[in-house]
């Protein structure tokens, strides 16, 4: 305000009259100080209270959900831990097998009458453990006959489509369809989206059992493994492609800000994710393998991917059965990245007959050994230490 209009002002109210509209501009301004000193007070007081409150509330139901876990993990440890290893278009190979254990793990007749309370799985093993798990799988297989009545020669919906309906009718060309822009990886990863979320996995996996997914983080320079089972259903699908994020075909998969890859990633990854369910207690593996054990013998990385494997040197009192496929499922080109429809029918019939020749051996898988034991049943041998394993290889 000007001194001419602050003048003017004056001139027509009067000293009584400034007097009094002061006194009223100084009342209101001690009323709004006693306001601000009462809400600092109620402030001081009553949120913290609020937060305390709230922080107990969620403390209760951490501890709640962690009691549940360890309780229902007591019993799963005494169970059978399946692991899918990666290996692209080879995971064929795993469906094959899988349909087999998961018909044989249904009846009775099991080793010491345990069933498989938990799997973990890399990229395309992440992928194919999902799918069976989460029940997207009305039981019949690839090669039952459909109803042309009722499904006029279609699968029908995404609840009704086996894993087997899944691979058999993957298109490679949308699978390999170039990136919109170049970025890290020169493929597009919206098909294999679409391959996930149409599975019907997302937001249908069972509390148990205890699903294990692992994928590269580059943030950190290490393995991360994520526990599926009570994700929300776009955390399920985020952490599934980033397992599957293979290097230089797909993008990284950016979550919570932090970058992460294929979990198989060669020397850094973990592409036999057994050991973390060793540390929760785990001590029966199933090990279903994409490469013959030749291959993996002959493996450039073989070295340098035992130390990985090896760092906890022993993992004593566990028992694992390893099984590899009876032939060589092919290299980079003819095997990794092989998605044709006939390299998976070929590979899913392998897998089955492979696991069907070998269930019997399975009983081995009650025994309770002090020390490393491992059943390589290509081979047919078997070792008590990995001192001895290693000499073999």
């Amino acid at each position: 305000m000007s001194k001419d209009s602050m003048k003017k002002m004056l001139d027509l109210v009067g000293d009584d009259e400034l007097s009094s509209l002061v006194s009223e501009i100084e009342q209101g301004f001690d009323r709004a100080h006693r306001i601000k000193d009462h809400s600092d007070r109620q402030h001081s007081t009553v949120k913290p209270a609020l937060y305390k409150n709230r922080w107990q509330k969620l403390k209760k139901r951490v501890e709640e959900a962690e009691a549940e876990f360890k309780e229902g993990l007591d019993r799963a440890k005494e169970g059978i831990a399946l692991v899918l290893n990666g290996g692209g278009g080879k995971g064929c190979y795993q469906v094959g097998a899988c349909r087999v254990l998961k018909d044989y793990f249904a009846g009775e007749e099991t080793p010491g009458g345990r069933k498989i309370t938990a799997v973990a799985g890399t990229s395309v093993g992440a992928l194919n453990g999902a799918m069976f798990l989460a029940g997207c799988d009305s039981g019949r297989s690839s090669d039952d006959e459909v109803d042309s009545d009722s499904e006029s020669g279609s699968k029908g919906d995404s609840e009704d489509r086996t894993p087997e309906d899944l691979w058999t009718t993957l298109v490679p060309e949308k699978l390999f369809a170039a990136a919109d822009s170049i970025g890290e990886g020169f493929r597009n990863s919206a098909y294999l989206e679409e391959l996930i979320r149409g599975s019907g996995m997302p937001g249908k996996l069972p509390a148990w059992p205890l699903f294990l997914v692992t994928a590269f983080n580059r943030t950190t320079g290490y393995p991360e493994d994520f526990i599926m089972n009570r994700m929300s259903p776009e955390k399920q699908v985020d952490c599934l492609l980033a397992s599957a994020a293979f290097p230089f075909v797909f993008d990284k998969k950016t979550m919570d800000r932090e970058d992460y890859l294929d979990g198989g990633l060669p020397v850094f990854g973990d592409n036999s994710p057994f050991a973390p369910l060793y540390h929760l207690g785990f001590r029966r593996f199933i090990v279903i393998h994409t490469q013959s054990a030749e291959e993996a013998r002959d493996n450039a990385w073989a070295p340098l991917l035992n130390m990985k494997i090896n760092e906890e040197k022993y993992y004593g009192g566990a028992v694992f059965v390893h099984i590899y496929p009876s032939r060589d499922m092919g290299d980079l080109l003819e095997g990794t990245l092989n998605f044709s429809a006939d390299y998976i029918r070929q590979g899913m019939e392998l897998g089955r007959k492979d696991m069907e020749a070998h269930l019997d051996e399975l009983s081995v898988l009650n025994e309770e050994p002090d020390e490393y034991t491992e059943i390589h049943l290509r081979e047919g041998r078997k070792y008590f230490s990995m001192e001895n394993l290693l000499e073999n290889l």
